[in-house]
């Protein structure tokens, strides 16, 4: 029964209780008068029926399919395929079905037939369990060398762990082409990779491809991620006259690059380059008039080119101001 039609029958019960002089009742924007003699014999048999469907307890036509809904979800958590599959064919038509199905494979992901999980995400593409569900299957199919299964279903994955298992996949297929690009994307990152590309970052050294300029391109996402120790194992992958470089990127990198015009004895280099453009930056965000020493400290000594040099005068200028500092640049 509609809301209003509740009110508006409650509002007749109280009529049937006020004086004889009758009341107001303020209803839709005016003024009602209702008086005892204006109650109909239909409003009093409803102030009845409103009482006895009040008083009655609510029946539930899905108490019996939701208790067995739960029942066979606790199957499904603790491993019970005979007790999950006793309680399935009743719960067919049931609204949250599908959910009992994405417990069931959730927990089984490891050893359920693929095409069966397949057609299942594919039916539900659009439910929000789907997403989740699929990143943990194709996990698990990497985990367990379906190798097939995963060069077929892990294409277009954005998660790294499924990245890695695609790319092994390939590596065992012989697309070494395609195997080699996916496996020095995954390895220039700013992270720590998960376990799941050992196998292929160990390849992609054993086959010379991780050279220089990529472990200095990883180095400078590490850095820029704040991922210090990382670049310590980077620097392995580097030829051993530009140690030194990392070396003073790290030192600089602890010290919150306070020190930086020390660079000026280092030579117009293009890692000293580097290495300046990005401390000035940092340090500009932290203290801006540190930053603006620093940077008188280095300006003559190292040729940033001209965009970069005033893309780092605009930067002090910007965090200069937004310190509320009295002497900006560029002001």
């Amino acid at each position: 029964m509609p809301l209003l039609s509740h009110f508006l029958i409650l509002e007749r019960v109280y009529a049937c209780h006020v004086p004889s002089a009758g009341f107001r009742s303020r209803r839709f924007g005016r003024i009602t008068e209702f008086t005892p003699w204006a109650i109909r014999p239909t409003a009093l048999l409803l102030c009845c029926l409103l009482s006895i469907l009040l008083a009655a307890p609510p029946v539930d036509a899905d108490q019996e399919p939701r208790e067995t809904f739960r029942e066979a979800w606790q199957a499904a958590a603790k491993g019970d395929r005979a007790r999950f599959e006793q309680a399935m064919p009743g719960l067919r038509d049931y609204l949250l079905f599908p959910y009992l199905q994405y417990e069931d494979f959730r927990h089984r992901r490891r050893t359920a037939d693929v095409s069966e999980v397949a057609a299942f995400l594919e039916a539900h593409e659009d439910w929000a369990f789907a997403a989740g569900l699929k990143t943990a299957w194709l996990r698990s199919l990497g985990a367990t060398g379906r190798w097939e299964s995963v060069l077929l279903h892990a294409p277009g994955s954005a998660d790294t762990e499924v990245q890695c298992h695609l790319a092994n996949a390939r590596l065992r297929a012989g697309e070494l082409e395609q195997a080699t690009i996916d496996a020095r994307r995954l390895w220039t990152a700013g992270k720590s990779q998960p376990d799941a590309c050992d196998p292929v970052f160990a390849w992609l050294q054993k086959q010379g491809a991780i050279t220089g300029g990529l472990a200095w391109e990883r180095i400078r996402l590490a850095i820029e991620a704040r991922q210090l120790r990382l670049t310590y194992y980077l620097a392995r992958f580097l030829p051993e006259a530009e140690r030194v470089w990392l070396d003073r990127w790290q030192q600089q990198d602890r010290s919150g690059y306070r020190r930086l015009d020390r660079a000026s004895a280092w030579g117009d280099h293009p890692k000293n380059r580097d290495i300046t453009l990005y401390g000035i930056r940092r340090l500009a965000r932290n203290d801006a008039d540190r930053a603006w020493q620093v940077f008188a400290a280095l300006d003559g000594h190292i040729d940033w080119g001209s965009d970069a040099r005033e893309g780092l005068l605009r930067e002090i200028a910007l965090w200069s101001a937004v310190d509320g500092a009295a002497d900006t640049p560029l002001r």
